[in-house]
């Protein structure tokens, strides 16, 4: 006999609405600074000592086109700052990262826009 794959029990899905979505608000212009977990970061490996090799430090992952613009290299040190908050990060340039965006890990400040001074120029840019 056949599988079946189907439940018996019936859908208590509601039909999606066909009234049109409204209209997004406009994106933000400048560097966004947006905080991604990442599991080499975590309490776990600051306090245990067979761990801690494994952590990694303050990142901040810029697109190869944004990296260029504001004059950072892979492994520059660069401040972060955010709504008044600053913090120190080790540049990391990645195709993968979207234009006007910055992800960082390790770093405690909130997600928005975000200013850049290179350690290596000493010039600030956004």
């Amino acid at each position: 006999s056949a599988a079946t794959t189907s439940s018996s029990t019936p859908s208590t899905r509601r039909p999606v609405p066909s009234e049109p979505l409204a209209t997004p608000p406009d994106a933000p212009s400048g560097l966004q600074l947006a905080r991604i977990p990442t599991l080499w970061s975590g309490p776990e490996f600051r306090h245990s000592t067979s761990l801690r090799f494994l952590a990694t430090g303050p990142l901040a992952q810029l697109s190869p086109r944004d990296a260029a613009r504001l004059g950072v290299a892979n492994g520059d040190e660069i401040e972060l700052s955010v709504a008044g908050e600053r913090a120190e990060a080790t540049a990391l340039v990645r195709s993968a990262v979207p234009d006007d965006s910055v992800f960082v890990t390790g770093v405690d400040l909130g997600d928005g826009p975000v200013a850049i001074r290179s350690a290596r120029t000493g010039a600030a840019v956004a």
